[in-house]
């Protein structure tokens, strides 16, 4: 599993402790070494994973899109990893939300690393499936998802209490959503 732009290693740490095989990629040296300490990481660009073709079974990534220069060069890169069958579990920040728009221009970079692409979640669909990947699965948070954003506390109670008032509002209120959730599969 290659957790793609692992950041510190929180999805890492997680990952390892559920007794699965992890690798990470992360660009920023001091984010790598804080991550390596939950399993092995390559400073690398996802641009250019430093991995085989079609050697991972599923590439975990997560909020990284909106920081590189060209997505559709890091799905191709993905895709090009993948095995056969192997999948890509996505979550991405769209700008379908005036409220994920409003905070980008308030707040250019997140968490010191500059938001580099902007796209809605129709438009990441279609890069993720220009890549040859097959979509399995879609999913567009409604709008109660941008609390996530303001709310850096709270843990496990307030992901449980934004999911249940999330499934309070209409579904129609989704296309307003902030993240998306994509499941991929190469084909083969």
């Amino acid at each position: 599993m290659l957790d793609l732009g692992c950041g510190p290693g929180l999805w890492l740490a997680r990952i390892e402790a559920a007794g699965h095989v992890a690798v990470g990629v992360e660009p920023d040296r001091s984010r790598a070494a804080a991550a390596y300490r939950s399993a092995p990481v390559a400073v690398a660009d996802a641009a250019a994973i430093p991995f085989g073709d079609a050697t991972v079974g599923l590439v975990w990534c997560l909020h990284v899109l909106h920081h590189v220069v060209n997505p559709s060069t890091v799905l191709a890169e993905v895709f090009r990893v993948l095995r056969p069958g192997g999948r890509l579990l996505l979550a991405e920040s769209v700008e379908d939300s005036p409220l994920i728009r409003l905070a980008r221009n308030r707040w250019p970079q997140w968490e010191g690393v500059p938001v580099r692409s902007r796209f809605r979640a129709a438009e990441l669909t279609r890069l993720v499936a220009g890549t040859g990947l097959d979509v399995v699965s879609y999913r567009q948070h409604g709008p109660v998802s941008p609390a996530a954003l303001v709310v850096r506390r709270g843990g496990q109670p307030l992901w449980t209490a934004l999911r249940w008032l999330e499934g309070r509002v209409p579904d129609r209120s989704a296309r307003l959503g902030a993240y998306v959730d994509v499941v991929a599969r190469r084909p083969g």
